[in-house]
């Protein structure tokens, strides 16, 4: 079937969908009298939304694996409690930071091998290919 070799369309109402939890996440941000792990747990959960807002499995980058048409899981290229942590220590940058979440797909083997590091590199370090499907290339973890 080979599904994730086509190319990648965004879809019709991500840019719309993105906005609206850019602006929740301010609201978040700015609400007085929020403890924090409220904060942690709304803010993972707008990440999570934001890094779907093309749908699930809809994602621009997948592994090798998954562009040989294996079954995909939902990665975080910069995981999740880094985004909080560099949210809250930046607030005035939360929308740059929520805009330069990535997603990409991999199997469950390929997600146990990612190291800790830091976005790309950790793909890189696990020595696992990355396809972008907009470019329909294979990602240069070099640029």
């Amino acid at each position: 079937m080979m599904k994730y070799r086509k190319l990648w369309k965004p879809k019709e109402s991500a840019l719309e969908d993105t906005k609206s939890l850019i602006i929740l996440a301010k609201s978040i941000l700015e609400a007085r009298d929020v403890i924090e792990k409220h904060k942690k747990y709304l803010l993972d959960e707008i990440i999570w939304k934001i890094t779907e807002v093309h749908g699930k499995y809809n994602q621009r980058f997948v592994s090798e694996c998954v562009w040989n048409d294996e079954l995909p899981i939902l990665e975080h290229v910069i995981e999740r409690k880094k985004l909080i942590k560099q949210i809250l220590e930046n607030p005035y940058e939360v929308e740059k930071i929520l805009i330069s979440a990535r997603t990409c797909l991999v199997t469950r083997e390929e997600h146990k091998r990612l190291k800790e590091a830091d976005g790309w590199d950790r793909y890189k370090l696990a020595q696992i290919k990355v396809f972008d499907r907009l470019k329909q290339n294979w990602f240069d973890f070099n640029e």
